[in-house]
This record gives structure tokens, C-alpha cells and sequence, in this order.
């Protein structure tokens, strides 16, 4: 990006840190102002608190502020400048703030109804323009799921896919890992900020992950703690990066079940493994029915058995659609 460019938006992302750091203005509140299309470092620079407040949407003459129009400019003089040494601090530990608009952000996640209008990024951010696989499933997985997660994985070896999953503990964790043993490039895209250290005992895969060329990626404000609904709204994301998702071991009524949902409705190829010999599960059965999710054999010999898979049921696809066509 040009330096006049680079500027405006470093701009724009100290005016989201100062307005994040504000109690009351929640992940919510900034989502709706972005939604409405109004800039951060137009709110931050409001020469009024009244003309402050209406362009936030919240009221802060409450306590601990004990806002008025006399002591306005003072506040938000301190405001800004604490923004600006929170984003030197970001940006000295290798986190670049994405906006939606921006150069830099990701095409894919342009198909999402409701996209990210912000990212919190740290790493290689050419991954995100990457081919990339998703690689989701259960919190507990069995012997046998941590084997397929593994395996599946290992199909990837000798493409130029990225993996993409969320760090969460069981297959999410496996799959990252697996990764690393095999020196492919992973995503792990957060339910929480940046400073949490969710789940516990993460920080040392973090880490491992950003030193071997990976990413780490979340759309909440560094300080937000976990909550099921950001997990759930989290997946959407997961779901938008894959071009193949593969859901491993996982229910009808979970987390992994509403990536697999979105991944269906972003026309993402969505791959169930099985191994040879198994009964077809609940959920193979249903991702199956409702989303046309193909069934992966289980071991395979390598990536091109995924693409021939693939390529099988496009061909498969084409030829009833031409049938249907001749009637």
C-alpha cells in the first residue's frame, strides 16, 4: 500500500483501539457503527461528546467518566494519544490490524452476509489469498478421530493448501499440530481477543504456529473473553477461508455442525472421512443428505485422491444437470 494509504488506515485502527478500550462500547457497538459505514476516526475526532455519542450509539456522561461538554476535549485528546502507544504496541509484536475495504483483506470472506469488518492478524498474511482447507471437529475426540484428523491432514502434504481451524482442544488442536509436524501452513482462527490465552496452555502453539510461517486470526477486540456465541458467529469465518472443509469427528448439535452449515451455503466442497470398513455416522449421513458432502475414504494415498474425489462428483453433477437439461 502506498505510505498515504498505510497511514489512513493505521489511522482508522488507532480510532478502533481507542474506542475499544472505552467501558460500555462493546464488539457489538463498533460492529453496528461499521455496518452503518462510519469511519472510527471520524467518531474519535467529534468535536462534541453530544456528536460523540450519536455517532457511537452509547452514552458515556455515566461513571467512571463523568463526561461533559466542558471536559470533552481533554478526554478525548487522552483517548487518542493512548491509541496511538496501544497500536505501536501491536504492531511491535508482529498484530496487523485488517478492515474490511482495506487492500489487504480477504476476498473470501467478501461472500459472507455479515463479514468481519475487522481483523486482528499475526503472521504470514498471504495465507489468507491461499487455497486453504478447513479441519474441524469435537473438543473430545476419540483414538479414532485424532487418526482421521491426523490423516486427513497428511493428504495435504504435497499440495500448496493452507489448513485452517480454530485451536480449539481435540481435533481443532490436532489439526494444527499435525500441520506443524508436517510443515504446512496453518490458520488458527480465534473465538476470543488476542490477549486471551484461550484455551489454556495455547500460548506455546501460538507461538509455534506464528514461527512456522502460519496465522493467527480473529475479528474480536484484544480483550474479549470467550463466549459460545463468539465461538458460533467465529465459525463463519473458518467456513468463508476453506475451499474444502472437513468436519472429522462432531454432532448434529454443535459448534463444528454450524461451519459445516456455513460452508454448504458458501458452495465450499465439504469432505466427511471414514475409514474403510466403518458404519456411516449420524452426521456423515446427514452432511451427506443436506449439504452433498462426499464421503473420504480413509487412508489415502495422497492430495490427488482428494482432487480426483473431487473432480468424480463435479463430473457426476455435470452429467445430471445435462440430463435434466435434454428433458
Amino acid at each position: 500500500m502506498a505510505d498515504t494509504e498505510t497511514a489512513r488506515w493505521n489511522t482508522e485502527s488507532a480510532a478502533l483501539l481507542a474506542l475499544s478500550e472505552i467501558r460500555g462500547v462493546s464488539y457489538w457497538s463498533l460492529y453496528r457503527v461499521a455496518q452503518k459505514g462510519v469511519r472510527f476516526r471520524d467518531i474519535v475526532t467529534c468535536q462534541t461528546l453530544s456528536k460523540f455519542e450519536s455517532m457511537l450509539g452509547v452514552k458515556l456522561h455515566r461513571h467512571p467518566y463523568s463526561l461533559t461538554e466542558d471536559n470533552w476535549s481533554i478526554f478525548r485528546e487522552g483517548m487518542i494519544s493512548a491509541a496511538k502507544s496501544l497500536l505501536t504496541h501491536y504492531h511491535a509484536t508482529g498484530y496487523k490490524i485488517i478492515h474490511y475495504g482495506s487492500p489487504e483483506y480477504p476476498e473470501k470472506l467478501n461472500e459472507l452476509s455479515d463479514p468481519p469488518y475487522w481483523l486482528f492478524a499475526q503472521g504470514d498474511l498471504s495465507l489468507l489469498n491461499k487455497k486453504c482447507v478447513g479441519v474441524v471437529g469435537t473438543r473430545n475426540p476419540t483414538a479414532l478421530g485424532i487418526y482421521l484428523t491426523q490423516a486427513v491432514v497428511a493428504q495435504f502434504i504435497d499440495s500448496d493448501y493452507v489448513t485452517v481451524s480454530g485451536l480449539a482442544y481435540g481435533v481443532d488442536q490436532t489439526a494444527h499440530e499435525a500441520s506443524l509436524l508436517f510443515n504446512i501452513p496453518t490458520i488458527a482462527v480465534l473465538g476470543t481477543g488476542v490477549n486471551s490465552n484461550y484455551p489454556k496452555s495455547s500460548v506455546e502453539l501460538r507461538g509455534e504456529i506464528i514461527n512456522r510461517g502460519g496465522l493467527i486470526l480473529t475479528e474480536y477486540l484484544p480483550d474479549q473473553k470467550p463466549s459460545q456465541e463468539n465461538f458460533v458467529r467465529r465459525n463463519r469465518i473458518q467456513a468463508a477461508l476453506s475451499d474444502i472443509l472437513i468436519p472429522v469427528e462432531w454432532n448434529l448439535k454443535s459448534g463444528t455442525s454450524h461451519t459445516v452449515r456455513n460452508a454448504a451455503q458458501l458452495k465450499r466442497t465439504i469432505l466427511c472421512p471414514l475409514l474403510r470398513g466403518e458404519a456411516i455416522r449420524e452426521e456423515i449421513k446427514y452432511a451427506k443428505s443436506e449439504y452433498s458432502a462426499l464421503i473420504l475414504d480413509t487412508p489415502l494415498s495422497g492430495f490427488q485422491d482428494v482432487i480426483n474425489l473431487i473432480k468424480s462428483s463435479s463430473n457426476k453433477q455435470s452429467q445430471q444437470l445435462s440430463l435434466l437439461g435434454d428433458e
